[in-house]
């Protein structure tokens, strides 16, 4: 369960599995609606000592509510420092293993078909041919951060009202489409 809940919250955020497996309890603020995972984690992209000390937020929206109360069952939330998705098997990791994602689509029989990097194309392509979204919100919801070291320093722009609307639109298009939350 954990794996196919990891994997939901993957389609629904379009995060890199290695962010996605590592996801920590004291990441998530429900009250304010906002996932705010830290720029070192792996997963991010971020370039340790320039761009690491940038955070990546993701809104949650109600899907992603869903689904991290259906992680609750799993993982033991009112301990900040637990993984929403804990290994399913002992391992060297304390939180569920980052290929669990690929493994999943490749045990569906999408092996050469689909990865979990996939979902970040098609949320690109469909948040901006179907959705109607603008191409920097979507590049800021996917971890990107601005080109180059003048947009570095100088663009600090988050734009989460805006990104908080198309993650609504994208996982409503999900669900539309067939995905049940949980």
């Amino acid at each position: 369960q954990q794996v196919l809940l990891c994997a939901k919250f993957t389609l629904c955020t379009f995060l890199r599995t290695g962010a996605s497996s590592r996801l920590l309890w004291d990441w998530i603020d429900e009250d304010q609606e906002m996932i705010t995972i830290p720029g070192s984690t792996s997963g991010l992209k971020r370039v340790k000592g320039i761009t690491d000390h940038i955070a990546h937020k993701v809104p949650i929206t109600s899907e992603i509510q869903s689904i991290l109360d259906a992680a609750k069952t799993y993982s033991d939330c009112t301990i900040p420092s637990n993984p929403v998705f804990p290994p399913t098997r002992k391992c060297r990791y304390n939180h569920l293993v980052p290929s669990s994602v690929n493994n999943l689509f490749r045990n569906l029989g999408y092996k050469g078909v689909f990865r979990a990097h996939g979902i970040r194309r098609l949320a690109m392509t469909v948040g901006k041919d179907i959705l109607k979204s603008d191409h920097n919100v979507i590049e800021l919801q996917m971890g990107h951060l601005p080109k180059g070291k003048v947009g570095r320093a100088y663009d600090g722009a988050e734009r989460l009202e805006e990104r908080t609307i198309f993650l609504e639109k994208w996982n409503q298009a999900l669900v539309s489409k067939g995905m049940i939350v949980w």
